[in-house]
């Protein structure tokens, strides 16, 4: 597993509050900050994923949070971002990509 992929939540916060997100993940606001600003690792996107988008974050992610995670036979799965229609769509994915993750 590595735990050095960083996965960006910027974009998928949305309207909510850094406040309102802190309370969905009893952490501090700036704690939020802090992920807005360098991003999660695995551990923390799966808590993202799950508790304020109510998604697996292999729907959020992609392929690259599988890895991080361990998780490698879920991404061979195919495009598991339709499962969770609640998140916006980077526009700026590589040609071809269609999933929603950002890695740093």
């Amino acid at each position: 597993m590595s735990g050095r992929a960083r996965f960006t939540i910027t974009h998928l916060i949305g309207d909510r509050s850094t406040a309102q997100v802190a309370r969905d993940l009893a952490v501090t606001r700036r704690t939020v900050e802090r992920w807005v600003a360098d991003g999660v690792n695995w551990e923390q996107a799966d808590e993202f994923a799950a508790r304020v988008l109510g998604c697996h974050p292999a729907t959020v992610f992609g392929p690259e949070w599988c890895a991080a995670a361990g998780y490698d036979h879920l991404a061979r799965i195919g495009d598991l971002a339709d499962d969770c229609s609640v998140i916006p769509r980077q526009r700026h994915a590589a040609p071809g990509q269609s999933s929603l993750f950002a890695v740093a």
